[in-house]
């Protein structure tokens, strides 16, 4: 296309290890890189750019635990110089990472500062300037593609890491295009009887379409939806809703997005846990992983109805306790104040018992 810089970013993946970190345990976690790239064309002099790389935690089972400080990823713009960041100024988005950037390599990295669990996702961003005036010509550089994944000691068992995910080059990954919509917000909301997809996009930019996918492993993916996308706007607004779901089944969900040149990107996946129904009542929960507030979704029970609700930590602790609640009015907890770890959330009302499992994050 017609004024794109060729962008030269090699985003690589490396798994190194804390060994002040008292949790590290074997498991077998599995970082990704899902996708990156600009939100403009070209970047001038002094004109400056966003660049967002997107990251998903996998695993063979959602209890996977990742240490802080066992993980990076490493951007390297191009060594000509063309564009270049000032410092930490330039974190628009940490998503979890502590960020460092190293100027004579003109490189970036970023170490995971916080525990992490399987189905967590995150958007960085960081801002780049231009330096030389190159008046959006092309300029040609060669793409370094590199493979660097490599245990640094300490808790390498901690991960199984599949190395084909963890590098995006230009035409692997890194679009070099602006990047076609900008996704503010994707979550998925469990109920007894389907899974409530939203997402909200900032903006859209020669959009052709994109697939709502879903997967009960995380690794296949069927398109269950499509949307059809448009050539310019903001602030769009999705709903969807799956029914072809069981209850007490995890599903995981992702969005395929293709532009009108026929490149495509992926955001997410997110992670769906189905409850257990008990007739017409049933709790769900959600988001998941969760920050501050957990919403509760509970269903079926009588305006009168009382019960209790406990939360308890992931060796049967109890945290909190609501008693003698009405079920019907109670909505969310807030759970900013609870360190990081999987949770359970256990409501008794009529009889009955309903317990759904959470992820905790800071």
């Amino acid at each position: 296309m017609k004024n794109i810089i060729k962008l030269m970013i090699v985003l690589l993946f490396s798994v190194y290890v804390n060994h002040s970190y008292s949790q590290c345990q074997t498991d077998d976690c599995d970082p990704a890189l899902t996708g990156a790239g600009f939100n403009v064309q070209c970047i001038d002099l002094d004109g400056t750019a966003i660049f967002t790389v997107s990251w998903f935690m996998g695993s063979g089972d959602w209890n996977c635990t990742v240490p802080p400080g066992s993980w990076k990823i490493q951007v390297s713009f191009p060594a000509s110089k063309y564009w270049v960041s000032d410092g930490p100024q330039d974190i628009v988005e940490a998503a979890g990472f502590d960020w460092v950037y190293t100027a004579h390599n003109n490189t970036w990295n970023g170490t995971n500062n916080r525990q992490m669990y399987f189905g967590e996702s995150g958007n960085a961003m960081l801002r780049a300037r231009g330096e030389i005036s190159t008046n959006c010509a092309p300029i040609n550089i060669p793409v370094n593609i590199q493979i660097l994944s490599q245990a640094f000691g300490g808790c390498p068992q901690a991960f199984s890491n599949d190395i084909s995910d963890d590098v995006l080059t230009p035409g692997k990954g890194v679009s070099e295009t602006p990047m076609p919509i900008i996704l503010s917000r994707f979550v998925a909301k469990p109920t007894c009887t389907f899974v409530g997809l939203e997402f909200d996009l900032e903006s859209e930019l020669n959009n052709d379409f994109m697939e709502i996918q879903r997967s009960a492993d995380a690794r296949s993916f069927t398109t269950i939806n499509r949307i059809p996308g448009k050539v310019q706007a903001e602030l769009t607004k999705h709903y969807f809703k799956d029914f072809d779901v069981n209850e007490g089944s995890t599903y995981y969900y992702r969005l395929r997005q293709v532009d009108l040149d026929g490149r495509e990107n992926i955001f997410g996946p997110i992670v769906a846990h189905m409850p257990v129904c008990n007739g017409v009542r049933s709790m769900a929960v959600y988001p998941n992983p969760v920050m501050d507030r957990l919403n509760l979704d509970i269903q079926g029970f009588d305006v009168t109805d009382q019960g209790d609700i406990t939360i308890l930590n992931s060796i049967g602790e109890v945290v909190e306790t609501f008693k003698g609640i009405t079920v019907k009015e109670f909505k969310d907890i807030d759970v900013s104040r609870y360190q990081s770890g999987v949770y359970s959330v256990q409501l008794e009302s009529v009889g009955s018992v309903f317990v759904q499992k959470f992820v905790k994050i800071i």
